[in-house]
């Protein structure tokens, strides 16, 4: 990232956190938050490329190293359905999805495989769903990486755990976040950004 394209807000102004140092042990601001900028400061430290150290006004007296976007005003859910409807497919509870035509040499064990699949196509589905209502399309495709990269890294956390500490519930949900978030950066990355 070069110094012209490090966006340098405006005190008071709104904007969207796209980049976290990797350094940064805030844990009040993530990725994606949108804060109120209190003080802004450019920081260029030569292996991360030029950042900004920015107080908020909804932080807890913590700086945060990071690079941020303006705030996008979400849209309606009306204008939301109606762009994504034409590409989109319903989302469908997994009891509701047909199950594969039967083939001679499908087995028990197969079948079972194919309802599992289906169930998590499913969450990660409404996972999927709930991110883009939440929060606007990559800008580029760093970005995107950036956010896979996030949730890959907790769900590495919950890995690296003691096995006998280790959340099955967690570990599948972040799998989940893991693949919503590659198959979003597979829609809106097209390589033209």
């Amino acid at each position: 990232m070069s110094n012209e394209e490090l966006y340098v807000p405006a005190v008071g102004e709104r904007v969207e956190i796209v980049w976290l140092h990797p350094g940064d042990m805030n844990p009040s601001h993530g990725v994606g938050d949108v804060v109120t900028v209190n003080s802004v400061a450019e920081y260029n430290d030569s292996s991360d490329g030029p950042h900004l150290w920015i107080y908020a006004t909804e932080n807890t007296g913590c700086g945060v190293l990071c690079r941020v976007r303006p705030a996008v005003e979400a849209e309606s859910a009306e204008d939301w359905a109606r762009s994504r409807s034409a590409c989109a497919a319903p989302l469908v509870a997994p009891d509701t999805i047909p199950a594969p035509p039967p083939d001679a040499d499908d087995s028990p064990e197969v079948a079972a495989l194919m309802t599992r699949v289906n169930e998590i196509g499913f969450e990660v589905t409404a996972e999927l769903v709930s991110a883009l209502e939440a929060f606007p399309p990559f800008h580029t495709a760093h970005e995107g990486y950036a956010v896979i990269l996030e949730e890959l890294d907790e769900l590495w956390d919950e890995i690296k755990k003691k096995q006998s500490l280790r959340d099955p519930a967690r570990l599948r949900k972040e799998a989940v976040q893991v693949a919503a978030m590659a198959i979003r950066f597979a829609l809106e990355c097209d390589g033209s950004k």
